[in-house]
């Protein structure tokens, strides 16, 4: 399997949000495009809005290219990552 290199047109933009509400504001337009695909990570960022801080704080984060949200991604422990993206060139990216 060849990984496309990393070029400006790729380059892509980690962010880890400190909480559910930054995340959905980041993420919530584009993963609402189509809601039955991307509805339980949708619902898990938002229960976890409601949720007493835990003893290991739920993750959340978004990678962004150029073409806007490339993955999105909420784990909150001791449950495992959910990862949601709508774009078919997401499995070859690499967060630099």
């Amino acid at each position: 399997m060849s990984v496309p290199s990393m070029t400006p047109e790729r380059t892509l933009r980690l962010v880890r949000h400190p909480g559910a509400d930054a995340f959905l504001d980041d993420a919530r337009p584009e993963l609402e495009q189509d809601e039955p695909l991307h509805g339980l990570i949708l619902g898990v960022a938002a229960g976890l809005r409601s949720v007493p801080a835990a003893a290991l704080p739920p993750y959340f984060a978004t990678v962004r290219d150029r073409a806007g949200l490339a993955l999105a991604a909420v784990m909150a422990p001791p449950y495992p990552l959910v990862l949601a993206s709508g774009r078919r060139d997401a499995g070859d990216a690499r967060v630099a």
